[in-house]
């Protein structure tokens, strides 16, 4: 018998803005990134075919404000 063990994580947009900031922030050393640079748009789209079709949201694409940090200040 396999048994497979199934774990739902459920983020919110504040918890996946900070990853994607860190994450940004760690690919691009000396520039700062802060959660509130993160913008996520969402989307909507068609889905089914006649009587059961409707509408399904997606995560269309995201952007990410970087400023370089400033030495001197």
């Amino acid at each position: 018998m396999k048994i497979l063990k199934n774990i739902e994580v459920k983020l919110s947009e504040e918890e996946i803005k900070k990853i994607i900031a860190e994450k940004i922030a760690g690919e691009l050393p000396g520039y700062t990134v802060e959660p509130e640079d993160v913008t996520l748009l969402v989307g909507t789209r068609l889905v089914g075919c006649f009587n059961d079709e409707h509408e399904e949201a997606y995560f269309k694409c995201g952007s990410v404000h970087c400023v370089i940090k400033d030495e001197e200040g």
